[in-house]
C-alpha cells in the first residue's frame, strides 16, 4: 500500500502542493470565526443534578453574572479632598455606555419614617457639600446605618466599595473588552488623584481578564514553539531550507487547526486554545524522522527521488501508527462527560491525523523540487555525541536490565505518592499566579467582606 502511495505522492506532486495552497487558504479564512469564549467552561456534565438545578434557575431568574465591584482601603476617606473624588469616580462611571448603575457609600440612602401619611420615605445621606464639618456629620448619620456595614463599607479596616451593574447585552458582545477598559481607566485616574490603591473584582472582569490572558498566553506559547524547535532543527540539519519547511508544514497545520475550530463552531478555551502549540510539538518529529531518513537513504545512493520513494515507504507507515496512537489517546476524552474534554478531544485527535497528513505530502513534494542535500546537510547522521549517547542507552537496557526494572519501579512509586498529594479545589482563580492582581485583588475583598462571589439558593413552596 506505501508503495502505492508513494508513487502518488510522487507523480501529483504539483497538483498536491496547489490543492493544499488552496485548502489552506480556505481554512485561514474559516479561521476569523473563531471567537474567544468568556464564559467558564461547563465542567460538569449536562445531566448532573447540581448543573441542571443550575439551569433550572437560570432560566427561572436568569444569570446575574453581570457585577463589578471596585474596592478602596483608605482611612482618610471621609476627608471632603477624597470624598470629592470618590463622588467623580462614580459620576464617570455611569456616564460609560455599557454600565447600567452604579453604588457605592456616597449613593447610600436613608429609610425615614413619615407619620402624617403613614409612608417610609427615602432621602440621599450624602447632600452636596464643600464644608469638611458638614460632611463629617453626614458621615456619623451613615455610619449609624448599620444596614450598609460590611456591605458597602468593613468600618474596622476603612474599606469602602463602589459596585458596577453592567448591561447584559454589552457582556455578550465584542464592546465588553472596551467596556472593561474604561472601567480600569478611571480607576487608574482616581489612584493617581488619591494615591490609594483601587482594587477590581467581580465575575465579568475576571471572566474578560482570564479570557485575554488565555489569548495572549497562547500567542507566546505558539511562538516559543515555533522558536525553540526551529532552533533545535537548525543545529541538527545544518539547513535553514530544512528550518524553513519544516515550519512551513507544522504552520500550515496550525492553520488547518484553527480553521476546523471555527467551521465546527468551538470557541477558544484552555484547552482547546492548547492545540495550537500541541499541533507545533507532533508536527516536528514527523519532519524529522522524514528528512532524517532522507538524508539516510541520499547519503547511501545518491537518487534524491529513490530517496524520498523510500521515506515515504519505510517512515510513513511508522509515522502514521505513532500518530494514530497518539490521536486515539487524545479521542478518549470524547467518552468523558465534560464538554469541555470533549470539544479538546475531537480537535486533537483530528489535527493529530491532519499533521501527519500534510507532513506526508509536504516534505517529499518540497523536497523533490529543491537541489540535493550537501555534505554539511548530511553530516548529522555520522554526529559522535548523539551516537555516543544512544550507544549508551542501548548497552544500559541491554546489560543493566535489573537497574532499569528498580529505576522504572522507584519512579511508579514516586509518582504514586505525588497523585496520593493531588487535592480537588473550587477556587475561581486556581489556574492564576498568585502574584497577579486578579488573585491578589479577590484576595482583597475576601478579606475584607469574606467574598463577591454569590451563592444563590431557590426555594420551592410548591405554589403557584
Amino acid at each position: 500500500m506505501w508503495i502505492r502511495i508513494a508513487s502518488f505522492i510522487l507523480r501529483n506532486r504539483l497538483p498536491i502542493l496547489i490543492v493544499l495552497a488552496l485548502a489552506t487558504a480556505f481554512m485561514g479564512f474559516q479561521s476569523r470565526k473563531i471567537e474567544m469564549s468568556y464564559e467558564y467552561a461547563p465542567l460538569l456534565p449536562k445531566n448532573d443534578p447540581a448543573n441542571l438545578e443550575y439551569e433550572k434557575f437560570v432560566e427561572e431568574f436568569g444569570n446575574e453574572g453581570n457585577l463589578i465591584v471596585l474596592g478602596v482601603q483608605d482611612s482618610l476617606f471621609f476627608d471632603i479632598l477624597h470624598f470629592k473624588q470618590w463622588q467623580k469616580l462614580s459620576q464617570a462611571l455611569e456616564k460609560i455606555n455599557g454600565i447600567t448603575s452604579v453604588f457605592s457609600v456616597s449613593d447610600a440612602y436613608n429609610l425615614k419614617r413619615n407619620p402624617e401619611v403613614k409612608k417610609f420615605e427615602i432621602s440621599p445621606v450624602f447632600e452636596e457639600t464643600d464644608n469638611q464639618q458638614h460632611l463629617d456629620s453626614l458621615s456619623h448619620t451613615f455610619s449609624d446605618l448599620q444596614f450598609y456595614e460590611n456591605l458597602v463599607y468593613n468600618p474596622e479596616t476603612a474599606t469602602f466599595l463602589m459596585a458596577l451593574t453592567l448591561d447584559k447585552k454589552v457582556l455578550e458582545s465584542p464592546e465588553r473588552v472596551p467596556l472593561i477598559r474604561k472601567i480600569e481607566a478611571e480607576a487608574e485616574q482616581y489612584s493617581s488623584l488619591t494615591e490609594n490603591n483601587i482594587r477590581i473584582s467581580g465575575l465579568p472582569y475576571i471572566r474578560v481578564e482570564t479570557a485575554e490572558m488565555i489569548k495572549r498566553e497562547l500567542n507566546m506559547f505558539i511562538w516559543l514553539a515555533l522558536g525553540i524547535t526551529a532552533i533545535i532543527i537548525f543545529l541538527f540539519f545544518r539547513s535553514f531550507k530544512v528550518v524553513l519547511f519544516s515550519m512551513l508544514v507544522v504552520g500550515m497545520a496550525v492553520i488547518w487547526a484553527l480553521g476546523l475550530q471555527g467551521i465546527m463552531g468551538y470557541k477558544v478555551t484552555i484547552l482547546t486554545g492548547m492545540i495550537p502549540p500541541l499541533i507545533i510539538v507532533i508536527g516536528i518529529p514527523n519532519s524529522v524522522f522524514l528528512l532524517n531518513k532522507f538524508h539516510h537513504e541520499f547519503r547511501n545512493h545518491g537518487n534524491k527521488i529513490k530517496s524520498l520513494q523510500r521515506v515515504i515507504q519505510k517512515i510513513g507507515n511508522a509515522t502514521f501508527l505513532t500518530n494514530l496512537t497518539t490521536a486515539s489517546g487524545f479521542a478518549t476524552f470524547i467518552f468523558t462527560s465534560s464538554k469541555l474534554l470533549v470539544e479538546f478531544g475531537i480537535m486533537a485527535a483530528i489535527n493529530i491525523i491532519v499533521v501527519f497528513v500534510l507532513s506526508i505530502l509536504l516534505i517529499p513534494s518540497i523536497f523533490s523540487f529543491l537541489p540535493d542535500p550537501k555534505e554539511r546537510h548530511v553530516r548529522h547522521l555520522k554526529s559522535r555525541f548523539f551516537q555516543k549517547i544512544i550507544n549508551r542507552l542501548v548497552h544500559i537496557s541491554l546489560n543493566h536490565k535489573k537497574i532499569v526494572y528498580v529505576g522504572t519501579l522507584g519512579l511508579l512509586i514516586f509518582g504514586g505518592f505525588g497523585i496520593s498529594q493531588m487535592k480537588t479545589t473550587g477556587y475561581m482563580l486556581d489556574d492564576i499566579p498568585h502574584n497577579h492582581r486578579l488573585y491578589k485583588d479577590l484576595n482583597f475583598f475576601e478579606h475584607h467582606f469574606s467574598g463577591l462571589m454569590p451563592l444563590e439558593i431557590m426555594i420551592d413552596n410548591k405554589k403557584k
